[in-house]
């Protein structure tokens, strides 16, 4: 257990100055005077001098605690400034209001940095939708696309009315209680068993015998549950449709 700090103030001081911001602590006992300075909670002393006489103590302390008061209003007047977001950290607050409202029920990540020679947004979550709806309403936060032919990023998708940057990029993953569930629907459909194994940080999927494994040409079973997945949302889209057209 820690023992709890304690300001050190020499015996013999006592409090001339002490208000929200600094205290100080003089002592008049000796031929030269001599102070302490201690602001906010901290620890560590700001200034502990001697000085020639009171009158220059005094000096000292009334521009130490002038100081302080200047911090302090300097730091409330840039609290109640509206706050000014970057590009990119502006387009991040966009994408995560849309898609809070969208998909109410998934808890998404959303990260945005700059870098030399633009900016980008990171979107990641957990089971929830699949990709492609999600990349859907994203599209719209990105500027342009990347052209391979002429090796050069063109500004096809410029908006001035939103906030964008110039690369959006999503990251979904799969639960392992999710992984389960769909080897288990995937076994009852296809006839093909995936072993889910838990790592602690993280699971794997494997083939359970090597006739899945040449059966589906060594592709990863994890890749193969998410493309399950996949088919399995389109075959239910399919049905909503078929009814309302019915």
């Amino acid at each position: 257990m820690h023992e709890r700090r304690e300001r050190w103030i020499p015996t013999g001081y006592e409090k001339i100055h002490e208000d929200e911001n600094c205290v100080v602590y003089a002592s008049f006992a000796n031929r030269w005077p001599t102070a302490i300075g201690y602001h906010g909670r901290a620890f560590n002393r700001d200034f502990y001098n001697t000085f020639e006489n009171r009158e220059e103590l005094e000096r000292k302390v009334a521009e130490y605690v002038e100081g302080w008061k200047r911090r302090a209003a300097y730091k409330a007047e840039q609290r109640a400034k509206p706050r000014i977001l970057s590009g990119h950290a502006a387009a991040a607050a966009a994408i995560r209001a849309e898609l809070k409202n969208t998909f109410p029920g998934t808890s998404f990540r959303v990260r945005s940095s700059c870098f030399a020679g633009g900016d980008d947004v990171v979107v990641s979550w957990t089971d929830g939708p699949l990709a492609f709806p999600v990349e859907k309403i994203l599209d719209k936060y990105q500027y342009g696309h990347f052209d391979g032919m002429i090796d050069l990023y063109e500004d096809s998708n410029v908006r001035k009315d939103i906030p964008q940057v110039k690369y959006v990029n999503t990251n979904r993953e799969l639960s392992m209680a999710r992984a389960v569930e769909l080897a288990t629907e995937y076994e009852a459909r296809k006839g093909w068993k995936i072993v889910i194994t838990d790592k602690g940080d993280f699971w794997t999927a494997e083939w359970a015998t090597n006739e899945a494994i040449e059966r589906h040409n060594h592709h990863s079973p994890r890749g193969e549950l998410l493309y399950f997945e996949l088919e399995e949302d389109m075959a239910k889209e399919t049905v909503a449709s078929d009814r309302l057209v019915s």
